[in-house]
């Protein structure tokens, strides 16, 4: 994946040393463990929304009622609703 833009994030000397420890124990550097993590947080939040879609599909699916589909472009413009917060 191409890196085409930065971050800049300030942070107490703590944190740091206990960013770097834990990207030592997972044989990364800094910079590699903090974009795992943020796309370990990214793939959390996608699947909560998946989930909950299913649990309302099948909420609607055992009353009866008829089930709405959700589409790619349904699950674009929640994440663009998401971001703009």
């Amino acid at each position: 994946m191409k890196k085409d833009t930065y971050i800049k994030v300030n942070i107490t000397s703590k944190q740091k040393k206990l960013i770097q420890d834990a990207a030592d124990r997972k044989g990364l550097t800094m910079p590699d463990y903090i974009r795992y993590q943020i796309t370990k947080e990214i793939e959390e939040e996608r699947n909560k929304y998946l989930n909950m879609l299913v649990k309302e599909g099948l909420e609607e699916y055992r009353t009866g009622k008829t089930v709405e589909l959700k589409t790619d472009e349904n699950i674009r413009n929640f994440h663009e609703d998401l971001m703009k917060e």
